[in-house]
């Protein structure tokens, strides 16, 4: 069974919780941290990629305003919908929060506050692993802004959310306190509990989850909340597939593994309109965000995509082959 305590502090999380009392946390053996790791990484990602694919929907076709309402009233089904097959609790934490009920706890307030510090010092943001008393583990994973769309509803409230959506706002969330985020802010934390009971009994499954330092795994926890491969249509995405992407860098690098990796990695260390190889996208949608990843992390995600087949959606390949790339 599985229990969803979901906190909306942002955009297309926006729309009750555990308490964690922050006593003295156990050291957490490594293998069960490893484990932890894996399937708050799955869990993690599929979560978002099912309810951010659905909001962004929403978005497209109906505007900011209904997706407001959207979060209010679809999240939690949503999430309840999720296959899981482990008894875990999952939410997200924020300290600017929308819904007054959704506050960090004590142990998450001290996550996100680490988190801070490293995003000053321009450092890697990267999941972690708490132990909670002698029973439960707290997996926590960073959520930053990926697009500026997610100002249409958290930005700032002079220029980038308009009256209408603020007036919805306001109505379903007086105590309102998830505005004025940038690009690139940290928003918050996936929080996700877990019972050492059942992580041990996955702890001998080699195969129980994406190992953490997996390509596949960091590309779907760090990529497919903007370039998912389940979007709907061309209309409902607020990034190009990573297929796409894939193909446009192939072309420049004449399908050469180290020139693909080369120049991807360079774009993802320090994007920029004028290092962009896709101009189309970036007029729709803007340049993506810098992220604080590792040149470890970069690397494995963009050898994943070169060596592997990705996912994509079910209208991509009629939309490339009418010559739209």
């Amino acid at each position: 069974m599985k229990y969803f305590i979901f906190l909306i502090p942002i955009l297309y999380w926006g729309c009750s919780g555990s308490s964690h009392t922050g006593e003295k946390a156990e050291d957490v053996e490594p293998s069960m941290e490893n484990v932890a790791l894996k399937q708050g990484n799955r869990i993690s990602s599929q979560a978002q990629q099912a309810l951010g694919s659905q909001l962004m929907k929403m978005i497209n076709s109906e505007g900011p305003v209904a997706a407001v309402e959207f979060c209010n009233l679809a999240a939690y089904p949503i999430l309840d919908s999720l296959d899981i097959d482990l008894d875990v609790k999952i939410k997200r934490a924020s300290i600017k929060t929308r819904n007054p009920g959704n506050k960090a706890d004590a142990v998450e307030e001290k996550i996100i506050r680490s988190y801070q510090q490293l995003l000053a010092k321009e450092k890697s943001l990267t999941p972690v692993v708490e132990a909670l008393g002698k029973e439960e583990l707290l997996y926590a994973a960073p959520i930053q802004t990926k697009n500026k769309m997610c100002l249409n509803c958290h930005g700032a409230v002079s220029n980038e959310i308009s009256e209408a959506t603020l007036a919805k706002i306001q109505d379903l969330y007086p105590g309102d306190n998830a505005k004025g985020h940038k690009v690139g802010d940290l928003r918050g934390i996936w929080s996700i509990t877990f019972k050492k009971e059942e992580l041990l009994k996955l702890q001998m499954d080699d195969n129980a989850a994406l190992d953490v330092n997996d390509g596949l795994s960091l590309v779907k926890q760090n990529c497919y909340s903007c370039h998912s491969p389940n979007s709907a249509s061309h209309d409902h995405i607020i990034a190009p597939p990573l297929e796409a992407v894939k193909r446009r860098y192939l072309r420049a690098a004449d399908d050469d593994k180290r020139a693909f990796v080369s120049k991807m990695s360079r774009f993802l260390m320090d994007p920029s309109e004028q290092s962009a190889l896709m101009k189309g996208p970036v007029r729709r949608f803007g340049v993506m965000p810098k992220f604080n990843w590792s040149e470890e992390t970069i690397a494995k995600m963009v050898e994943y995509m070169y060596d592997h087949e990705l996912e994509q959606p079910d209208w991509f390949e009629q939309h490339h082959r009418e010559g739209h790339h």
